[in-house]
């Protein structure tokens, strides 16, 4: 017996709930991957070994064609960052200088970004 799946080059665990494994790609989230689960029929509790091959092929293309995920949404982050950094606004200055960018506070905390 199979101990793990590849879904997207990621090894998923076979023992792991549906939406835990699913989280593991990269711009899949709780949200997204309990509208999967739903779309397909299966209980959030479910583990990812009770799925057969054609029904995950299935969810593959499905994930393919309704979200950005893994390579292209990283691409896609980084292209809008390096746009910001080019107009030279405030939200680009702050990615340059690896400073907070959402607003929190530099007094004390900033280190943890610049790392």
């Amino acid at each position: 017996m199979k101990y793990s799946i590849q879904l997207f080059n990621i090894h998923l665990d076979v023992n792991k709930n549906l939406t835990v494994a699913f989280m593991q790609v990269f711009g899949i989230s709780l949200t997204i991957s309990n509208i999967i689960c739903r779309k397909f029929g299966f209980n959030q509790n479910s583990l990812l070994k009770d799925v057969n091959l054609s029904t995950l092929n299935e969810i593959r293309k499905y994930i393919l064609l309704e979200y950005s995920i893994q390579n292209g949404l990283r691409k896609n982050i980084q292209t809008s960052i390096t746009s910001l950094i080019s107009i030279k606004s405030i939200r680009g200055l702050r990615h340059k200088l690896k400073l907070p960018v959402r607003g929190q506070r530099t007094r004390s905390n900033h280190k943890t970004q610049k790392k």
